[in-house]
């Protein structure tokens, strides 16, 4: 079943749903901080961790602070994970679209101000800045949280699952992402995303593909976890939000021999696909509010 995974591995957040993800191809993840692409680092900037406002602990007036936990300390995974050792504190990805606004996936976030009053959005989560202290600490110009819900959609029949949240302040000294207004994209698109799978520091997913079309999202062969649910994808000529990364394929499965989960890998083309929601789905929700 596709919750068990992700109950292990996201006990420690309010995650509503599960909408795992997996490989595609050759493993194409990379912290995102080691890129080269001057374009990829600038949009990280926009692109926040999401979580639990109760996890972070206040230090000073200008310092705050979250636990140490390793994602190989949160569930059982196999050797050879290569991100067995690193530091896992969220739940959801999502991106800036206004100097106070962001959108994520909807069920990253449940629909009600409660759920709002417990969701905090980290920037600049990076590997670099981590530490193996016990405390992960964060500059209160990159903690911030909700502070309203201003559109709310999950529908099972349409496929569209977001969410667009005011933050308690604007973001300073960040760039918001432009959301595409093209709607050109063709199958066998290239495309790229930036999030934190499975509550890492952020990383990026290279060289996947556009696959199939449905009215209000794509299909698309692209590395992503649990995690990625609400992190932006580019097409790699471009700048531009063309969607949102929300559910897909399983991300590991049980090995009964060594009690272990292992990272489930696909062919490009086999297993379900990843599905994002398109740019103009989420330009349709922000008209409603």
């Amino acid at each position: 079943m596709r919750t068990t995974l992700l109950v292990l591995l996201l006990a420690f957040t309010n995650s509503v749903i599960a909408k795992n993800k997996a490989i595609y191809g050759e493993f194409n993840v990379f912290h995102t901080e080691t890129s080269q692409d001057i374009s990829i680092r600038k949009n990280a900037k926009a692109t926040a961790l999401v979580v639990n406002k109760f996890s972070i602990e206040k230090i000073t007036d200008n310092l705050f602070a979250m636990n140490t936990k390793t994602l190989g300390q949160r569930a059982p995974l196999c050797e050879g994970n290569p991100w067995k050792d690193e530091i896992a504190l969220g739940s959801c990805s999502s991106f800036l679209i206004s100097k106070d606004t962001i959108v994520t996936a909807g069920h990253c976030v449940q629909n009600a101000q409660w759920d709002c009053n417990q969701k905090s959005f980290i920037f600049n989560v990076e590997s670099k800045f981590f530490t193996s202290t016990k405390k992960q600490y964060f500059r209160k110009s990159d903690v911030y949280t909700c502070s309203k819900i201003l559109a709310h959609e999950i529908d099972a029949d349409s496929g569209i699952d977001l969410a667009v949240i005011k933050l308690d302040r604007e973001v300073e000294g960040v760039t918001p992402l432009k959301l595409s207004r093209t709607g050109d994209e063709k199958l066998g698109t290239s495309i790229t995303m930036i999030g934190n799978p499975l509550g890492l520091s952020s990383m990026t997913s290279e060289n996947g593909r556009i696959r199939a079309f449905e009215e209000n999202f794509y299909v698309a062969d692209l590395d992503s976890f649990a995690g990625n649910s609400g992190a932006p994808v580019f097409k790699n000529d471009s700048n531009d939000v063309i969607g949102v990364l929300v559910r897909g394929e399983e991300d590991f499965e049980y090995n009964e021999e060594t009690d272990c989960f292992e990272q489930v890998k696909c062919l490009e083309g086999e297993c379900r696909g990843e599905d994002i929601v398109k740019a103009s789905s989420v330009l349709k929700l922000i008209e409603k509010i």
